[in-house]
């Protein structure tokens, strides 16, 4: 049987809008990927693995490129997403409430059921958030250190580690809380595409003199040019 969820605590809000700190349940990735592959022998096929490795080596990805050493040590490693999304829960008396979910899947693993291949870590109405530093956090912070655990101790002689981070960009700019986003001049955080007339707009995609797809920004790029100082202090006005 899987591990019993860890039982978080963090403060939600209630419907009187006070706050009060309540323990909910979190199935942490180690818990979840120690029973797949020790429990229910999960099992993928060592070519399907190799594939996925060679591919992104071939075209020269920057993070299969920043985890070759790893993974010549490590042998055999297992790529892991992460998901993290809103949704309405589509109650009869209340249609407009949604739910915050963060899954767990693995990208070289597909049943015939997409359903089958995603793992609930945890949940939360959104109308019980106080904020996502103070009740979404916490969750993340130990999600980080149990996907950690997979990367440095594996599972039954297996590593994992993260190839994905998923979401819309609501979810993305709700946790990072990054400069760049659709309201602004400066549309896009992974670049420095914009609205503006000239050849960072945006829509220059397909023409001889767009500019913004040679700005990509890389992880460091990322951190002290759009994250505000607030978050991280290496963060700087760009």
């Amino acid at each position: 049987m899987p591990e019993a969820p860890t039982m978080v605590k963090v403060p939600i809000k209630l419907s009187d809008d006070s706050v009060q700190e309540e323990l909910l349940p979190l199935h942490l990735p180690y818990d979840i990927v120690r029973y797949l592959f020790c429990d229910i022998h999960l099992s993928i096929r060592p070519e399907v693995l190799d594939n996925y490795w060679n591919h992104l080596d071939s075209v020269g990805d920057d993070w299969a490129a920043s985890t070759r050493s790893f993974r010549a040590a490590a042998g055999r490693v297992v790529p892991l997403g992460f998901y993290g999304d809103e949704a309405v829960i589509g109650l009869i008396n209340a249609p407009t409430n949604k739910i915050h979910g963060l899954t767990l899947n693995i990208p070289v693993w597909r049943p015939c059921s997409t359903r089958l291949s995603r793992f609930l870590l945890w949940s939360i109405e959104s109308d019980k958030i106080v904020s996502v530093e103070k009740t979404i956090f916490p969750v993340l912070q130990l999600i980080t250190d149990s996907f950690n655990e997979l990367a440095e101790q594996g599972v039954n002689g297996i590593r994992f580690l993260v190839s994905e981070i998923r979401g819309d960009q609501v979810f993305f700019r709700q946790i990072f809380q990054h400069r760049s986003w659709w309201k602004t001049t400066d549309v896009c955080f992974r670049c420095r595409a914009n609205v503006k007339p000239g050849r960072l707009n945006y829509c220059n995609y397909f023409d001889d003199d767009d500019g913004w797809t040679a700005t990509a920004r890389s992880t460091d790029e990322f951190i002290v040019h759009e994250l505000p100082n607030e978050k991280c202090i290496l963060a700087v006005e760009a």
